[in-house]
């Protein structure tokens, strides 16, 4: 099991951290996506595990395709770390995996999601190289969404 060991914070910077995060995850809706305001549901991998359970949950309960993008890049190691811990997602292998097949498992066993609505981008590391290689999956599959629901760590926000 793989874990990460962070020092004590002192108090003033753990305010300072969530002042940053509070800003840096800026919510531009009223409400959460709905399955009416997209065709494509795409989650940019992560450590987060709540973004993933939203991601999940939308497409489980719409008909909408799920795209998942994220190959193993400077954070992928919080991500195995996160599943490790788990309560439920601690059965899923990670090391060595890229983001989107350890999300893609999420999605189909514990969210019921079909396999065959789950699209996988595993070749990115970063989140730049996340939306290029979205858009060249989607060019590739010709699939041309009017609109599409962007799930993301919400600190990648701005």
């Amino acid at each position: 099991m793989l874990t990460t060991t962070f020092p004590a914070l002192q108090p003033t910077t753990i305010n300072a951290i969530n002042t940053l995060g509070e800003w840096l995850s800026h919510n531009e809706f009223a409400a959460p996506p709905a399955v009416c305001d997209g065709q494509l549901i795409i989650l940019a991998g992560n450590a987060v595990i709540p973004t993933i359970d939203a991601a999940c949950e939308l497409a489980a309960n719409s008909e909408l395709p799920l795209l998942i993008t994220g190959g193993i890049g400077h954070s992928t190691t919080f991500l195995y770390a996160a599943i490790a811990k788990h309560p439920r997602y601690n059965t899923i292998p990670t090391t060595g995996r890229a983001e989107a097949a350890i999300i893609k498992d999420i999605a189909t066993e514990f969210w019921k999601v079909p396999a065959e609505k789950v699209l996988t981008e595993e070749k990115s590391t970063n989140c730049g190289e996340n939306a290029r290689f979205t858009y060249e999956l989607l060019q590739t599959l010709e699939i041309t969404p009017a609109r599409a629901i962007i799930i993301q760590d919400p600190t990648m926000q701005r």
